[in-house]
């Protein structure tokens, strides 16, 4: 009666031990995005990611052109592209297709004289980079 006992009792273990394995295994399964069905991710490009303004004028306004390319496999989503009060965007399109690129004009206006140190971010749902600066120098005289 015992051994008959040790069986069963050993025989349950053993299917405790294969369902909890199978359990983690679908649980790694599930939560590991290695594995996961999600869409694949963009990779942001930016060039060139630092701008000449040269020398400008009081309230002079430069244009300059960023060419924004998207290298990775999913849509790049431009979402944000908070700017300084002396520059603005004209933005047509916000959703580059893998492959390819988009050109966005800025333009800055020379405020107030003197050496001109700022930055223009661009945002996007690139998970590795998910915002970009641009780095802005010129002088306003």
């Amino acid at each position: 009666m015992t051994q008959i006992k040790a069986k069963y009792f050993f025989k349950k273990s053993i299917e405790i031990c294969v369902i909890c394995g199978l359990i983690s295994f679908l649980f790694f399964t599930l939560t590991d995005s290695s594995f996961s069905q999600s869409e694949p991710p963009p990779r942001i490009t930016v060039t060139p990611k630092k701008v000449d303004l040269g020398l400008m004028k009081k309230n002079e306004v430069k244009l300059y052109k960023i060419i924004v390319g998207n290298k990775g496999k999913g849509d790049l989503y431009i979402t944000n592209i908070p700017a300084p009060n002396e520059a603005g965007i004209s933005l047509a399109k916000n959703s580059i297709k893998p492959g390819k690129k988009i050109e966005l004009t800025f333009f800055y206006r020379g405020i107030d004289t003197g050496k001109i140190k700022d930055y223009v971010s661009i945002k996007s749902n690139d998970p590795k980079t998910p915002s970009v600066k641009i780095i802005l120098n010129g002088e306003v005289k």
